[in-house]
């Protein structure tokens, strides 16, 4: 019998007034205060900020479990996070990121 793995994709916007919102509310640590806001979310990501950020949006494994971030991803204007149960490639024509999908569409 074949299971289906749980894998998420999620693009967050790091210019976005919700990012800056995001960053406000959180505060930086000492530690962050030198890191630009995009690495600053990055960070944030990183520790677990993503699940109470996006609530409604993040998925679970069907034990309620929360996915585990895999990869966090930085580009000129958003963040990519990649989640899931077990590690596994998003495979290029099933991704929202505009870079990869793109490139796959021209390919085709």
């Amino acid at each position: 019998m074949k299971t289906n793995l749980i894998q998420q994709e999620i693009l967050l916007l790091t210019d976005s007034t919700f990012s800056q919102q995001l960053m406000g509310e959180k505060g930086s640590s000492d530690s962050d205060k030198y890191l630009s806001q995009t690495e600053q979310l990055e960070n944030a990501c990183w520790n677990g900020a993503l699940y109470e950020m996006l609530p409604g949006v993040i998925k679970k494994t069907p034990g309620g479990k929360n996915l585990y971030v895999w990869e966090v991803r930085s580009y000129a204007n958003f963040l990519e996070m990649e989640l899931g149960e077990y590690l596994e490639t998003t495979k290029q024509q099933d991704s929202i990121n505009p870079y990869i999908f793109l490139s796959a569409l021209y390919y085709n």
